[in-house]
């Protein structure tokens, strides 16, 4: 059980795999499309640009098997979609 470093408190942590559709988007959306779109887009900011790069080198080494949260996940449809 993973406990909080400061308090012990035990946190539950939740991890989805990138084809689970439970994050709050389209259940279309996998991470290989929305890291494509992310890419394509001219302007970002520059952690938005670091999210996208670090979830790429992730992405490439695990493929679909990727874990991420659902906020992850979301952050990730967000940029892809130009709304972040």
């Amino acid at each position: 059980m993973t406990t909080c470093p400061n308090c012990r408190c035990p946190l539950e942590v939740k991890l989805i795999y990138a084809s689970d559709s439970s994050y709050e988007s389209s259940s279309t959306d996998n991470v290989g499309e929305l890291l494509e779109e992310a890419e394509g887009r001219d302007q970002m900011s520059e952690w938005a640009e670091k999210f996208i790069g670090e979830l790429r080198e992730r992405y490439d080494k695990y493929g679909e098997r990727i874990r991420m949260s659902p906020k992850q996940m979301s952050i990730l449809a967000k940029i892809a979609r130009g709304t972040r």
